[in-house]
């Protein structure tokens, strides 16, 4: 069956006010520039000691909960993730739709990881939402993912995705994505893998990765067993 317009889909009002922007209307002037934005970001790294959705959802919920403005496939796994990701975006373009994409980790720009049809957040848009959001980022102790996102939700519904394909950091559960809502989720596979974060067996790796899953939506399986 066709899959429906995207735009039946979204909640919390049209796209046209789903996310206040982070530059101009008469707001502050910005103290960040790109290369300041990403050195404020980038020792976060390690992120906080407690892993939750607590610090990624404070700073969602100061932008407006821009992920609620578009729909998304959410896809983990041990292995194959990125790949699918890449591959269903690419399917998605092919299609005629704007497609937003959110993958980690990224090999030479962090603007990478966040695109609208092929195209990597400006660097003034990714200085603007960091400058926004540094307040909350030190205030709930975000980390380095938790931080970049929030600022790939809400590039993407500023940029105004028709769909947004994202990729699990680590696990599934706890991680930062998986605020979503997803039209549909996806595990590829599952391996012994961060076992200090995930748990020590394949149960209990599965268990966090099975995480994405939400009730009544389809959950896409790439193994068997």
């Amino acid at each position: 069956a066709a899959l429906a317009h995207p735009a039946s889909r979204l909640t919390g009002g049209s796209r046209d006010a789903l996310v206040q922007r982070p530059a101009g209307g008469g707001g502050r002037r910005l103290t960040l520039t790109f290369p300041e934005a990403v050195r404020f970001l980038f020792p976060r790294q390690a992120g906080a000691s407690k892993w939750s959705l607590g610090p990624t959802e404070a700073l969602l919920d100061a932008l407006g909960h821009p992920e609620r403005h578009f729909p998304s496939i959410h896809i983990g796994g041990t292995n194959g993730k990125g790949s699918v990701a890449v591959l269903c975006e690419a399917a998605l373009r092919a299609a005629g739709w704007r497609v937003g994409l959110y993958t980690s980790p990224h090999l030479v720009d962090v603007r990478e990881r966040m695109l609208v049809d092929g195209r990597p957040i400006p660097p003034e848009a990714f200085a603007a939402w960091t400058d926004r959001l540094r307040p909350v980022i030190e205030r709930s102790g975000a980390s380095f993912f938790e931080a970049t996102t929030a600022i790939a939700l809400a590039d993407l519904a500023a940029r105004g995705v028709d769909i947004a394909v994202v990729e699990v950091g680590l696990g599934g559960r706890l991680d930062s994505t998986n605020v979503l809502d997803p039209l549909v989720s996806a595990v590829t596979h599952v391996s012994l893998e961060h076992t200090e974060y995930l748990g020590p067996t394949l149960v209990h790796i599965a268990r966090e990765k099975a995480g994405i899953a939400k009730r009544g939506r389809p959950f896409v399986l790439g193994e068997a067993d």
